[in-house]
């Protein structure tokens, strides 16, 4: 890479291709655990606000302006990362307690199933996993409170008179999925031959489970890394930030699941909000000359 010159040069054009956001959290004693790369980041920008107070006078007569001092400052990250997995996923959600990794949901379920003969039908094949060692490791509890109704729901049929429920089987990779068939059945108020029925479900699955927005703020130390292939090479590093939520999570999103968040920058007790490296030597100027 070139090295930067004074402006006006195309050597100092930068494309932050290599962007990566490091977070560090805060213990109650002060202490910082280990820098975590937060992930793929799909936007990221550093929100700096001086705010001045202005002084006025009249001695020369007219009421105007005379001093401007600033008497605050602000500064935040905003950015967003996708990859929400792990760690982030506390940051997302801060949970007061450590996640229970051994909870159990109820997951429910509703099709539209076309009863073809008395054919067994699948009612679903997410009810059973296929690899106890697969990535997302579910564990297996098989189907229940099944309820079977006409399309319109007007009519309920019941078990072993209008229809057969067969309750999934085996174990590991050979289990198999829960099914109902049609019962052919001479009297009214029967399933018809490719009717289509309702069934309505559920089937229990090991989570692990976040109590949401019931911890205390995240606090730690930050450093964004711009390490260009294209132009200079930037960083900047916060000694102690608050980290949380800014934005909405899409559940439903068109393209890839994000979510965004902000890292407000604080004062520790050093005063040092936070530092801007420049790891390439510039024909600069320094603060306080003839800039």
């Amino acid at each position: 890479m070139a090295t930067p010159k004074l402006p006006n040069h195309d050597d100092n054009y930068a494309l932050p291709s290599a962007l990566t956001i490091w977070f560090a959290s805060r213990n109650d004693d002060g202490t910082l655990n280990e820098y975590r790369d937060l992930g793929n980041l799909s936007g990221v920008n550093l929100e700096m606000t001086d705010n001045y107070l202005d002084h006025k006078s009249a001695h020369n007569g007219l009421l105007a302006d005379d001093k401007r001092v600033i008497s605050s400052v602000e500064a935040m990250v905003n950015f967003t990362i996708d990859e929400l997995v792990g760690c982030n996923l506390l940051y997302t959600y801060r949970p007061q307690t450590t996640p229970v990794t051994t909870a159990t949901y109820s997951v429910l379920g509703q099709k539209r199933l076309n009863l073809d003969d008395t054919d067994a039908v699948i009612i679903d094949a997410l009810a059973v996993e296929e690899d106890a060692d697969g990535y997302l490791e579910l564990d297996w509890e098989g189907v229940t409170d099944v309820k079977v109704t006409s399309a319109d729901g007007a009519t309920t049929y019941t078990s072993g008179v209008h229809y057969t429920f067969t309750q999934a089987t085996g174990t590991g990779t050979a289990r198999t999925p829960a099914t109902i068939a049609r019962i052919v059945y001479t009297g009214a108020g029967g399933i018809t031959d490719n009717q289509e029925v309702v069934v309505k479900y559920r089937y229990d699955r090991e989570t692990t489970s976040y109590v949401i927005q019931q911890g205390a703020v995240m606090e730690g130390a930050m450093r964004v890394q711009a390490l260009n292939l294209i132009g200079p090479m930037f960083a900047w590093s916060f000694p102690r930030v608050a980290l949380g939520v800014n934005g909405a999570l899409n559940l439903n999103p068109e393209e890839w699941v994000s979510q965004t968040f902000q890292a407000k920058v604080l004062t520790p007790g050093s005063g040092i909000r936070g530092y801007f490296h420049l790891f390439d030597t510039f024909l600069k100027l320094a603060a306080g000359s003839s800039c």
